[in-house]
């Protein structure tokens, strides 16, 4: 797997959690928002998924942003870990 690889997972796990959010009635013009109107006690994750979507939003912004297969398996687990709480939403 290559970094453009890693990239295209990343921006595509974002999209998926942001049409679930979407799917469950979250409301807001942009994933952020939509991020910024949950709660931490109602999804425990919060903070993981904001960071994953912070390196989401550098991929797609910045150019010459490069990601190694640690940092993009770890950002893939924070998804991982959103979609769990997701189940319980």
């Amino acid at each position: 797997v290559n970094e453009s690889e890693w990239k295209l997972a990343i921006i595509e796990a974002d999209k998926l959690i942001d049409d679930l959010l979407i799917q469950r009635g979250h409301k807001g013009e942009s994933m952020a928002e939509r991020l910024s109107l949950l709660t931490r006690r109602e999804f425990k994750s919060l903070d993981l998924l904001w960071e994953a979507h912070k390196v989401r939003n550098r991929i797609a912004h910045k150019l010459d942003f490069k990601i190694n297969r640690n940092e993009a398996l770890r950002v893939i687990s924070y998804y991982e870990e959103a979609l769990k709480d997701l189940r319980g939403l």
